[in-house]
């Protein structure tokens, strides 16, 4: 079997130069299987080393898209609660990034909107799902 897939959006806010808090906020949607699926918010807080220039001094602020497997046959919106972790490389208008949320795995990789010219971000907290919603849906 293979691994549920899920897709959305994340927004994020960073303070500090070097060492520095992220929050990443993340809106995510999983395939249907079973004729299932869920809608779920994650928040997602941390720290680490921070090293950007960007237009706003030590704040930071970013969105893009996010795509995650959690490592089940089935979609586990538990699957997203636990470990956080954020390993990224950004620009004003996207970047390359891998985030990890509970036992879930991301790419936050494409076109996205970020307030740095360019940033290198290493950060490791929490994650919690604050919201969740069970769909009922067709399987296509």
């Amino acid at each position: 079997m293979g691994l549920a897939k899920w897709k959305g959006t994340y927004t994020e806010f960073s303070l500090g130069h070097i060492y520095a808090g992220k929050r990443m906020l993340f809106e995510l949607e999983s395939e249907c299987i079973d004729n299932i699926k869920y809608k779920i918010k994650v928040e997602a807080i941390g720290a680490g080393i921070i090293l950007d220039v960007g237009v706003l001094g030590p704040v930071s602020l970013g969105s893009g898209s996010a795509k995650f497997n959690d490592r089940s046959s089935k979609p586990n919106p538990e699957a997203f609660n636990g470990l956080f972790s954020y390993l990224g490389i950004n620009s004003f208008f996207g970047g390359i990034g891998t985030a990890i949320l509970g036992s879930a795995v991301g790419d936050l990789s494409g076109f996205g909107f970020s307030s740095d010219l360019l940033s290198a971000d290493a950060v490791v907290g929490s994650a919690e799902v604050t919201n969740k919603e069970k769909i009922k849906c067709c399987n296509e």
